[in-house]
């Protein structure tokens, strides 16, 4: 074996050593990001909550843990999330799963369902008047229904449902997520 085919031998194998190093600094670099990121813990419900969640389902909405899992949620963003935590406004209930990193690095999917009064709730009507007559959007196919995504929650009438989801990372938002995400809550409510 001659000098140069020892100094061939000798790259060729320097070569693998830095490649092997430089996958070994890539796994740890994953693993740091990926173990700075703490998923949010679930609140247990007060009962102020657990009167809005009695009230939500005797107006028609379904029971807000059954919207979506933080599995489904984690998956649709590509992240482990924290959670459930209860999200609610006047008309709508739903869940939040949350995780927060470094740098105000922040993961969010929420998902709601609409709901009446005592007087009921015509979820086709009041996503027309609430949502497609007001809402600025632009209309998404093969979702429900009908559903208009605003650039950061997706509107989803699914007869007798009306949804809306959000999915939020450090990237922002985006339609494609929240309709992964509109899909989840869609077959968990109506198999």
């Amino acid at each position: 074996m001659g000098l140069l085919d020892k100094a061939t031998k000798l790259a060729a194998a320097a070569r693998e050593q830095l490649e092997t190093a430089r996958e070994q600094l890539d796994d740890v670099h994953a693993r740091r990001a990926a173990s700075s990121v703490r998923p949010a813990a679930s609140e247990p419900l007060d009962d102020h909550e657990k009167r809005v969640v009695r009230r939500a389902i005797a107006n028609g909405a379904p029971d807000p843990a059954t919207l979506l899992s933080c599995a489904q949620a984690s998956a649709a963003i590509g992240r482990e999330l924290g959670g459930p935590n209860l999200t609610y406004d006047d008309r709508s209930i739903g869940v939040a799963y949350e995780a927060s990193g470094r740098a105000d690095e922040y993961w969010r999917v929420e998902a709601n369902s609409w709901h009446g009064d005592e007087d009921g709730f015509d979820a086709a009507g009041f996503f027309q008047d609430a949502i497609a007559d007001v809402v600025a959007g632009e209309p998404v196919e093969g979702v429900g229904d009908r559903a208009v995504y605003d650039g950061r929650r997706l509107y989803v009438l699914a007869t007798p449902h009306l949804i809306h989801v959000e999915a939020r990372t450090p990237d922002g938002t985006s339609v494609e997520q929240a309709t992964v995400v509109a899909r989840c809550v869609l077959e968990n409510l109506c198999g």
